[in-house]
């Protein structure tokens, strides 16, 4: 995904949207250390047996901008401030698990599917 002007700043302590290799696709991680190109990054909750803290080549990822606090409060996708794939699945993300499967995007209304496996 490449959108002109979207690249995030990988400033530390900033928090971005990574594209990843497995089922989230898109994670919010943490930018631990920037030097000469080279970006640690802290992922939250990483997939049984990958570790937490992964570096990468900045000019090989598009990192994108991680609006701060209300992805999972809008009950339309309109109203993100931050329209990327990252942001707009971090927020279904959120919704779906406070059981809230319905959510507009302008007219269209997005069904998640409700049913979970029974723990």
């Amino acid at each position: 995904f490449a959108c002109p002007g979207m690249a995030a700043k990988a400033d530390v302590g900033s928090r971005v949207w990574l594209k990843v290799d497995d089922d989230e696709a898109y994670v919010c991680v943490e930018v631990i250390k920037v030097d000469k190109g080279i970006v640690t990054l802290r992922r939250n909750k990483p997939p049984k047996g990958e570790k937490a803290e992964t570096k990468i080549k900045l000019s090989e990822y598009e990192l994108l901008p991680l609006a701060t606090g209300t992805e999972g409060e809008v009950e339309d996708l309109v109203q993100l401030q931050d329209v990327s794939f990252g942001a707009m699945l971090g927020a279904l993300r959120q919704r779906s698990s406070r059981d809230e499967i319905f959510t507009s995007v302008g007219p269209v209304l997005v069904v998640l599917n409700p049913y979970k496996p029974v723990a």
